[in-house]
């Protein structure tokens, strides 16, 4: 096969940038719910009219399957190798897609969503074995932020969602979510993306035999090994559980961020609804920002946890300085900047983990920490709200994000300290 150049660009880089592109499409998957659920009709085909608790269900047994998914199905990429599982957590993905858009009822819509937190939950950690696997330790941090600014597809989402449902009908939203996924299939069919550059026919030689030499091929997990003995190593380590604190912190604010933004926007500080749109979608952007930022500049750095430090630190006291000031404008300013300090940790603590754990177990340590972060930080939406309800403020239940960044920002001068 002949071999693929643009102009002086690396081919791993151009590798990568399919994954960010990937990534975007698993991001217009995931968050397609929060759309469909504002549609009168999607609420009433599936009898969902006035039934918040259900409405709920369809993304917490998202995001329940995804955490254990993760946990569980991550030694399948360090067995299968990353191509092949993510050609199947793809087609799981996808295969979901459609059978929402077909979902004549709450239950098959229900089990469309849990098989997407399955696809979705494998998928993830074969985006840190490649980047493993194909870059050095010094442009790891800028291979995880190509990938990572994929968090952009939910800035994406939002018109090209809303103009499907208003022509069309909220099924093509799913449709168009699960051929996208069928798309992306392609690449990895034909090996565009591959487990290691020795395996990628499009690869030039020189890069190829750079590789070689700057990335160390580790042990292969067999299939003999048992999950036991791959796991054991991982929980013996005292870093794991600092960066275990550390991403629950990150992945807290974020989804805090998420989920409770637009409400304080409109009932803590006045916003019109008109406003909300823009204002909503603003931390989609402000998040790419702060993972190009995090991963470009954190690869000149020997310390890569500085970027915990100070961007939980500095998404705290964002946090905290807007549920203090007296300006509306200036705490919507304040609340919209804080996911780029919070994502400028995105790529450096995925290298580290990149360095932490040993090839053949980078997928089942990336599963865990992505894992068990999400089923801890699932509990921030819920906790803030529960603050409010009893203390009849948001700046008390957003004093919670405040608290736990500061713990991640501890964790991260634990981890600076070690040399991380």
């Amino acid at each position: 096969m002949p071999e693929i150049t643009f102009h002086k660009i690396p081919y791993r880089y151009l590798m990568v940038s399919i994954l960010f592109l990937i990534w975007i499409v698993v991001y217009l998957q995931r968050v397609n719910i929060g759309i469909l659920l504002v549609d009168e009709r999607f609420l009433a085909d599936l009898g969902l009219v006035g039934q918040s608790a259900k409405q709920g269900l369809l993304m917490t047994l998202f995001l329940i399957p995804y955490a254990f998914s993760n946990v569980v199905g991550a030694p399948i990429g360090d067995l299968l190798g990353p191509r092949k599982t993510m050609l199947l957590g793809l087609f799981i993905a996808a295969s979901a897609m459609f059978m929402g858009a077909l979902a004549g009822s709450f239950a098959i819509m229900l089990s469309a969503r849990i098989l997407l937190g399955i696809g979705q939950g494998i998928h993830y950690p074969t985006q840190s074995i490649i980047v493993s696997n194909w870059f050095p330790v010094e442009e790891r941090g800028k291979a995880n932020a190509v990938y990572g600014m994929g968090c952009i597809g939910p800035l994406l989402a939002g018109p090209i969602f809303t103009y499907l449902i208003a022509v069309w009908g909220w099924e093509y939203v799913l449709y168009l979510a699960g051929v996208l996924g069928f798309i992306f299939l392609i690449p990895l069919f034909n090996k565009m993306v591959t487990d290691y550059p020795k395996q990628n026919p499009y690869i030039k030689k020189s890069e190829k035999q750079y590789l070689q030499e700057a990335v160390p091929p580790g042990q292969k997990l067999t299939a003999d090994s048992s999950v036991t003995k791959a796991i054991k190593p991982i929980l013996q380590s005292s870093t794991f559980w600092l960066i275990l604190v550390a991403y629950s912190a990150y992945l807290s604010i974020w989804w805090g961020i998420v989920t409770w933004v637009p409400q304080y926007l409109a009932v803590a500080r006045g916003f019109s609804l008109e406003s909300l749109g823009w204002l909503a979608s603003i931390p989609y952007g402000s998040a790419a920002l702060g993972v190009f930022l995090g991963g470009f500049i954190s690869d000149r750095l020997s310390k890569r946890s500085i970027f915990g430090i100070v961007g939980l630190t500095g998404a705290s006291l964002c946090i905290l300085l807007a549920a203090l000031v007296s300006s509306n404008f200036l705490a919507a300013a304040l609340v919209v900047s804080a996911p780029i300090f919070n994502q400028m940790f995105y790529a450096p603590i995925w290298t580290i983990v990149q360095s932490t754990f040993p090839t053949h177990l980078m997928g089942t340590g990336t599963g865990m920490v992505n894992g068990i972060a999400n089923l801890i930080s699932a509990a921030a939406p819920v906790i803030i709200g529960g603050l409010i309800q009893w203390s009849g403020s948001y700046g008390v239940g957003l004093m919670y994000l405040t608290l736990f960044g500061i713990l991640g920002a501890l964790c991260s001068l634990i981890m600076m300290r070690r040399g991380y």
